[in-house]
């Protein structure tokens, strides 16, 4: 990839990029609805209600847990985050790009007049920005790793969803849900609760 003179062109030619490659390659989960072409909120409820739906039609009883990361974009890891891009093989030029973005961030406070020194961000994929959902989509994306039950994603909110009509059910759903509280801690992310 050559240098472009226009910064604005980089970015929306690194963000066509990432997304065509996350799309062409299948680097993204299946059940990640947001910032995938062909996919957006409505094919995120459809697909999940569609799945619920056939247990219910089945008459088995389906319990279902919705959650929400709590400041997810403010916490998403900027080395967790390069680390799952080169899980996924991305090109050397992209993440050298992407790691560059993610490096050169700062942040300050101004409170009544007084200014606080610049500080690094280390856990901020920005959401306003251009590229900052896709980046997301790639930190969260193994999320599901071995997972029982049915789970589906839009950027930062995740249903879990299964059967419960034995013991066996409600602990396969708990266990699950652990897996995911357990995968939020070791990423330092945090499920809001309430």
């Amino acid at each position: 990839m050559g240098l472009l003179s226009d910064g604005h062109l980089l970015v929306n030619f690194s963000r066509f990029y990432l997304l065509s490659y996350l799309i062409d390659n299948t680097v993204t989960s299946h059940n990640q609805h947001s910032f995938k072409r062909g996919n957006s909120c409505l094919s995120n409820l459809i697909c999940f209600c569609n799945k619920v739906a056939h247990l219910d039609d089945q008459g088995k009883p389906v319990d279902v847990i919705f959650l929400d990361f709590s400041k997810a974009f403010n916490t998403a890891s900027h080395r967790i985050l390069l680390y799952n891009m080169s899980i996924a093989q991305l090109d050397k030029h992209i993440m050298w790009w992407v790691s560059n973005w993610l490096m050169d961030q700062a942040q300050r406070v101004i409170v009544n007049g007084v200014t606080s020194d610049w500080q690094p961000l280390t856990n901020e994929v920005a959401q306003g920005s251009i590229s900052g959902p896709v980046l997301f989509n790639i930190f969260i994306n193994y999320l599901n790793t071995a997972l029982e039950r049915i789970l589906s994603k839009f950027v930062d909110d995740t249903k879990l969803g299964g059967v419960v009509d034995s013991l066996k059910g409600r602990e396969t759903l708990q266990r699950d849900l652990e897996k995911l509280e357990d995968w939020a801690i070791t990423k330092n992310m945090e499920f809001r609760k309430g």
